[in-house]
């Protein structure tokens, strides 16, 4: 990732996505910019179009899939949803999703000219949640996945990621990347999973940073032990 600033206002951009920016914008806040602080992330994406979050995110596996012609592509931004995917093919929409400590993992597929924002955390990865994001977006908007791009926000490190028994907290598939001292490889499972979704490995940036380790950029709930969230949003153009 990069560091940037736009307006005194601090981000990150991943480099993955650094020869699409004629038809791509994106931003990884950090803790000093709050999701509800539209007007920051508006100047950041350089766009009138507010972002849209969930209402709530609900560590599943509910795709919220924005078309012409659907009912959320006419909304004032004021979406009352539930979920954890959001995808589309419009211009003009950023899509937001809140974390501290999950992952949010953002797809972009230049061919089709497709975006999702994926709220990724550890009982969404283990509910195959990057298996389920690209099957929607196949059926729903044709993307294939050897075309897709990804990057992989900041989230909690296997240097964090301790569990109380994660032999019996997490399926038998997410064995193999249980650590020692019951942490887990967080990052791992996330990189792999695009790996077995089609996604080329040039295709995929992830930077590895913990959030637990840099409470000074991005809010951490082990870290913290407080409800606040830094975000990720991504837009078409």
């Amino acid at each position: 990732m990069i560091s940037k600033s736009k307006y005194s206002i601090p981000f990150f951009e991943f480099e993955i996505f650094r020869d699409f920016r004629g038809v791509l914008r994106h931003a990884v806040l950090t803790r000093k910019t709050k999701p509800e602080n539209t007007r920051s992330i508006q100047k950041i994406l350089n766009t009138k179009a507010k972002p849209i979050f969930f209402k709530n995110q609900l560590h599943g596996i509910e795709t919220v899939a924005i078309k012409k012609g659907s009912t959320l592509a006419s909304l004032d931004r004021g979406i009352n949803c539930l979920g954890d995917i959001f995808m589309t093919n419009l211009k003009e929409i950023p899509l937001g999703i809140r974390i501290a400590d999950c992952a949010s993992i953002l797809l972009f597929d230049p061919m089709k000219r497709v975006i999702a924002n994926i709220h990724a955390g550890w009982k969404g990865l283990a509910k195959r949640i990057i298996r389920h994001a690209i099957k929607q977006m196949a059926e729903k908007f044709d993307s294939k996945p050897e075309n897709i791009f990804a990057g992989i926000s900041p989230m909690l490190g296997v240097c964090c990621s301790s569990f109380s028994n994660p032999e019996i907290e997490l399926p038998k598939f997410l064995h193999n990347y249980i650590a020692e001292e019951n942490h887990v490889n967080l990052w791992a499972i996330a990189e792999s999973h695009l790996r077995e979704c089609g996604v080329k490995q040039a295709h995929i940036e992830n930077p590895r940073i913990c959030t637990f380790c840099n409470p000074e950029h991005f809010n951490s709930f082990r870290h913290d032990k407080t409800d606040e969230r830094f975000c990720t949003v991504i837009m078409l153009r």
